[in-house]
């Protein structure tokens, strides 16, 4: 990450907007980073790189061969999503503003600017909105077929180090057939610039899958699923890792009107995340660190898929201006160390994200010794609509508004859910959530709008813009 970004595509995470970007580029950014986002998850290669990152918090080798990868899909994802993100402008606001975005791009960010340029035999051809939207789908699909490799022909469970993916793909013959970077090129440059050069579409069709599976979701996933197979074949904790990553492109996305507005959140991406995490080894420590507390609350990690018999309970707090996150972890194959850490501690309780709670919200509030019981999504909210939709049927929603976000909130029987979205959401929340009986209603209680947004501030806090900013010390 640098300085100065205005957005962030976090693979299964889902995409962060800076929050201080100014409203008339908000959409432009989400469609930019929407389209990173469709040409990861609906092809092969996109996806097996989508999986390794997934795992590469808990296997070092699947984040090395994941940048190594990556190196090789950069250059086009970004020359798309660039092109792509001026012609919905165009689309969506005449050929004259399109021109004049193009030149404050010129202004504003050189590289990209770069990369827009690079396709001026595609962008060159507008004069109309017409033509815009005819070659958004043609530049989508061109990208989407360079991005679905034949990954059975890449040897992935040999793939060990850097050197290993580089050596394979310095072979010239490997690149024009596997490297989506290489592959966009020589497929724009066949259809679309009027020369002799880099046309070899023998080898990219070679490398391919086949053209009538370009839109078979399943079998794409497939495809993936299957190197991801390969890549752990020896590894001590392979069903784990396979297990972890068997989601991955498989969710259907859901569309309506202004769902791109809900696609992304608004995230503080430019600001210092770093915190440190320090490991707890036991639970009277634990409860010793939650007691020295002035406010007492314990965050309770979401399990993450593959590891569900282990659970990651947190107390947030800042000495000498270092953010510390006490960190203890029990092994469990049911819930009944949980359930009786939530019947015995004297806090509140601060749940990341709703796979517990949508099974066990009734018990816990029954439990639990202080309400409400609060959770936070950090991911994009469309991600998890109809489960949030269906959890708070019948309930309640508010906003609490900021100068830059809005901090929404759901209620419904002591369980309040909160999470971050554009101020400009709430009118297509407000349309929305009528399908779920939720009912709005403003909040006066000045006490809990102050817990709520000191939560929100120290979830956000603790959410790294980049892995590196989480640093365990002794």
């Amino acid at each position: 990450m640098s300085i100065g970004d205005e957005g962030q595509f976090r693979f299964t995470n889902g995409t962060a907007i800076d929050s201080g970007l100014n409203k008339d580029r908000i959409l432009d950014v989400i469609n930019h980073e929407f389209t990173h986002s469709l040409l990861y998850s609906t092809t092969s290669y996109g996806q097996f790189v989508m999986m390794l990152e997934k795992n590469g918090i808990l296997d070092d080798r699947s984040n090395v061969i994941k940048n190594a990868l990556f190196s090789y899909i950069g250059r086009m994802q970004e020359r798309v999503a660039v092109n792509i993100e001026l012609m919905l402008r165009c689309v969506s606001r005449g050929v004259s503003d399109y021109i004049d975005a193009i030149g404050s791009l010129k202004m504003r960010n050189n590289v990209y600017y770069n990369h827009f340029r690079k396709l001026c035999c595609l962008n060159g051809k507008i004069s109309e909105q017409e033509d815009a939207k005819q070659l958004i789908q043609i530049l989508r699909e061109t990208a989407r077929v360079a991005l679905n490799v034949d990954l059975s022909k890449i040897p992935v469970g040999e793939f060990r180090a850097e050197k290993d993916v580089i050596k394979f793909f310095n072979n010239p013959i490997n690149t024009v057939r596997y490297s989506p970077n290489k592959r966009f090129e020589t497929l724009i440059n066949l259809f679309f610039r009027e020369n002799d050069n880099n046309n070899d579409f023998h080898s990219v069709y070679e490398g391919s899958l086949s053209l009538d599976k370009m839109d078979d979701v399943q079998y794409i996933h497939g495809v993936a699923m299957d190197a991801i197979e390969e890549m752990y074949a020896f590894h001590p904790i392979k069903d784990r890792l396979v297990t972890r990553v068997e989601s991955v492109g498989t969710k259907q996305a859901i569309f309506f009107e202004g769902a791109e507005l809900l696609s992304a959140k608004p995230a503080r991406i430019n600001e210092n995340k770093e915190h440190f995490i320090k490991r707890i080894k036991t639970l009277e420590e634990f409860i010793q660190i939650l007691e020295q507390q002035e406010r007492k609350y314990v965050y309770i990690l979401n399990r993450i898929r593959g590891f569900e018999d282990f659970q990651v309970i947190c107390v947030y707090d800042e000495k000498e201006g270092k953010r510390i996150s006490y960190s203890y972890m029990f092994f469990e194959e049911d819930n009944q160390t949980l359930f009786d850490i939530l019947k015995s501690f004297e806090c509140h309780f601060v749940f990341y994200k709703t796979k517990f709670l949508c099974k066990e919200s009734n018990a816990v509030r029954k439990m639990v010794r202080q309400l409400p019981v609060y959770m936070y999504e950090d991911t994009p909210l469309l991600s998890s609509f109809d489960v949030i939709g269906q959890m708070f049927y019948g309930g309640k929603y508010s906003y609490i508004r900021r100068k830059n976000d809005t901090i929404l909130v759901f209620q419904k029987r002591s369980i309040c859910l909160f999470t971050n979205i554009f101020i400009e959401s709430e009118e297509i929340l407000n349309r929305e959530l009528k399908q779920f009986s939720i009912e709005y209603r403003d909040m006066y209680d000045k006490r809990q709008i102050s817990e709520i947004m000191y939560l929100d501030k120290m979830c956000n806090d603790y959410e790294g813009n980049v892995i590196e900013d989480a640093k365990l010390i002794e």
